[in-house]
C-alpha cells in the first residue's frame, strides 16, 4: 500500500530521540455484492494513522490506530469505526507488539475470489484463528520466521513456524482457545506455496479439534493464480469441511488501472448458494 506522508515530526529537543514519523494509509471499495438471492451496495473504508521512529541504540519503534467503517446495503446502516490500536518495538531480539493483534494463525490459509471476496477462503478456512491474542512476538533468520500469539486474558496461546524449502514455502500453525481449566479447543494447520510455470499455487490443511464435544473437523482449500498481462490477474478458489454441505468453488479476476484504482470482481457457489461480487479497489 502506498505510504503518503501526513505529518513530519519536529523532532522535540528531547535526548535519544533519532528519528521519527508519522505517516497516513489508506484503501477503500466500493461495489456491489450479491448473496442469498439479493444484491447489495457494499462500501468499505480503511484508514490506518501510523507512527514510527528509530532510538539511538538501533531499536525501531512504533504505534498505529485504525479507523474502519463499512456500510452495507441490505441493512443501510454503517458499522464502525473500530478503532484497532497496536504498538510495537523491534531489535535483535525479533519485534514484539501489543494491542489489538490476531493469533499466529490468522495469517494463514487461502486467497478468496472477487472484489471483497464472496467467502470460499471461509469455507477451507474454518476455525483458522481460534482463541485471541494482545500480545505477538516475531522473529525471522535465514529464511526461518516465527510468530508467537498470546492472550493475556484469556491465556490463549498460537504460534506459525514459516520457512522455504527449495522452491516451496511451508507454514505450520497451532492455535488453542482456552475455554476453561479442562477444555482447551486446538486448530492444528499446514500451507504450502509455490509458483508452477507462471501459477501461483497455495494450498491450506486444518484440523479443528473441539475438546468438549470431542469431535474433529477437517478443511482444505487450494488457490490458483496466474497473470494474463501486466494489468490483468486470474484466481480460481476451492474450499471444503466436514461440516459444509458440499464444496465451494469461485473464479476471479482482477485488473490494476493504475494509481491505486484495480477493478475486480468473482463468482462462485457457497453453502448451495450462487455468489458474485464487482467493484473498485483503492489505495492511498
Amino acid at each position: 500500500m502506498k505510504k503518503v506522508l501526513f505529518a513530519t515530526t519536529a523532532l522535540i529537543a528531547t535526548a535519544g530521540v533519532a528519528s521519527a514519523d508519522i505517516t497516513l494509509t489508506g484503501s477503500a471499495a466500493m461495489g456491489l455484492t450479491h448473496a442469498n438471492d439479493q444484491t447489495v451496495n457494499d462500501v468499505e473504508l480503511d484508514f490506518n494513522i501510523v507512527g514510527s521512529g528509530t532510538a539511538d541504540n538501533g531499536w525501531t519503534f512504533g504505534a498505529k490506530v485504525g479507523v474502519d467503517n463499512q456500510v452495507n446495503g441490505e441493512t443501510g446502516t454503517a458499522t464502525g469505526p473500530a478503532e484497532d490500536a497496536t504498538a510495537f518495538v523491534s531489535g535483535s531480539f525479533g519485534t514484539l507488539t501489543m494491542g489489538s493483534v490476531d493469533p499466529a494463525t490468522d495469517g494463514m490459509g487461502i486467497a478468496d475470489a472477487g472484489h471483497q471476496g464472496i467467502g470460499i477462503d471461509d469455507v477451507a478456512e474454518l476455525n483458522k484463528a481460534i482463541g485471541s491474542a494482545d500480545v505477538n512476538w516475531a522473529y525471522s533468520v535465514n529464511g526461518l520466521s516465527i510468530l508467537v500469539g498470546y492472550s493475556s486474558v484469556n491465556e490463549d496461546t498460537s504460534a506459525r513456524l514459516s520457512f522455504d524449502v527449495g522452491t516451496v514455502a511451508l507454514s505450520l500453525g497451532v492455535a488453542n482457545d482456552r475455554n476453561g481449566a479442562a477444555d482447551t479447543d486446538t486448530t492444528t494447520a499446514i500451507q504450502a506455496s509455490t509458483n508452477v510455470n507462471g501459477v501461483g499455487l497455495t494450498a491450506y490443511y486444518s484440523v479443528f479439534d473441539d475438546d468438549s464435544a470431542n469431535t474433529e473437523t477437517d478443511s482444505f482449500g487450494l488457490a490458483a493464480s496466474f497473470a494474463l498481462d501486466d494489468a490483468t490477474t486470474i484466481t480460481a478458489v476451492y474450499g471444503d469441511n466436514d461440516t459444509a454441505t458440499e464444496a465451494a468453488y469461485g473464479l476471479g479476476a482482477s485488473m490494476n488501472l493504475g494509481g491505486g484504482l484495480s477493478l475486480a470482481g468473482g463468482v462462485g457457489s457457497a453453502g448451495d448458494d450462487t455468489k458474485w461480487d464487482l467493484g473498485l479497489n483503492m489505495s492511498f
